[in-house]
C-alpha cells in the first residue's frame, strides 16, 4: 500500500480501469483539510476515473455522469479529478460529515450506500450544493 497523502493510498485514488492518478491541482489538499476536520476515517469508494471506467458506470445504471467531477481530463470543465465517493459513516457521524463538509465549501450528495463529495464551486465555478440522488 503505498500513501499518495497522509491519509489516503494511491490504490483507493487512482482509476480502477486504468491505474491513473491525475487530481485537479490543490484538491488533495483540500481532502486532506476535509479529513482532518472530521477526524476519522474516510474510506475512498471511487476516485479517479477514465473516460472508459465512468461510461461502464453508465452502462451498469450506476449514478454517474457524462461530464463526472471524477474524470481525469474532463473535458467539459477542463479539470482534472475533483470529487470522491465515500463509504458512509455511521448515523451519527454522516450529519456531521455532512455539516463539516459544507462548511468547507463541499458540495454533497448522499446516496443509500455512499456520499460523493466534490469542490466543484472552487475549480468549475459551479455552485455549491447538498442534496441525495433520487
Amino acid at each position: 500500500m503505498t500513501y499518495f497523502s497522509e491519509h489516503f493510498t494511491e490504490e483507493e485514488l487512482a482509476c480502477p480501469t486504468t491505474g491513473n492518478l491525475i487530481l485537479q491541482e490543490g484538491f488533495i489538499e483540500d481532502l486532506e483539510e476535509l479529513r482532518v476536520a472530521y477526524a476519522k476515517p474516510m474510506v475512498i469508494n471511487s476516485g479517479c476515473r477514465s473516460y472508459a471506467h465512468n461510461e461502464k458506470l453508465l452502462q451498469d445504471g450506476l449514478p454517474a455522469a457524462k461530464s463526472s467531477l471524477h474524470l481525469i481530463g474532463n473535458r467539459k470543465y477542463a479539470t482534472n479529478t475533483l470529487a470522491v465517493d465515500l463509504a458512509k459513516p455511521n448515523i451519527f457521524d454522516q450529519a456531521r460529515f455532512i455539516e463539516i463538509a459544507l462548511r468547507l465549501a463541499w458540495t454533497v450528495r448522499v446516496a443509500n450506500t455512499f456520499i460523493h463529495v466534490d469542490q466543484r464551486t472552487k475549480y468549475t465555478g459551479l455552485k455549491q450544493h447538498f442534496d441525495t440522488y433520487g
